[in-house]
């Protein structure tokens, strides 16, 4: 159970999000069918970011979810997979990663190497060798249908 205290912790040790920490993946609601873990148990809990600070960041591109995983924090967009989209994508990391430095240490400090993640909600449409792709690949946000946690 200390791996779940610790992410829990992170959560509520930020004062923008302490209140939106929810068990599993109940934070990402519908959107947590894109997610697959072959044992629950390793998830530390949820947040949906962007619910979370819309209101304090009304015009920004916010980032979805946080969800605490293994007792390491894993960042998802559910959005577009499309190429239009991508210059999207890299507002909201930008934003996220800006986030993360100046309002959520703590949970900066727990993220995972490998740490955010685009699931889309549709289709993936972003052909390969674009400068579109190529942005993505660069910046290790490759859009994917799902998210299999191992």
């Amino acid at each position: 159970m200390i791996m779940c205290e610790t992410f829990k912790n992170a959560v509520l040790a930020t004062s923008e999000i302490e209140t939106a920490y929810k068990p599993g993946l109940r934070a990402l609601g519908k959107n947590s069918s894109k997610i697959h873990t072959q044992n629950t148990q390793d998830l530390n809990g949820s947040v949906d970011i962007d619910a979370a600070t819309k209101e304090k960041y009304p015009n920004e591109n916010r980032w979805d979810y946080c969800i605490g995983y293994k007792n390491q924090a894993l960042f998802i967009e559910v959005h577009p997979g499309s190429s239009s989209e991508v210059g999207t994508m890299l507002k909201k990391l930008d934003w996220l990663k800006k986030w993360l430095m100046y309002k959520a240490p703590e949970i900066n400090s727990i993220k995972a190497n490998k740490a955010f993640f685009w699931v889309t909600s549709g289709n993936v449409s972003l052909l390969k060798g674009s400068s579109q792709y190529r942005a993505a690949v660069s910046n290790n946000i490759l859009p994917q249908s799902s998210l299999n946690l191992k």
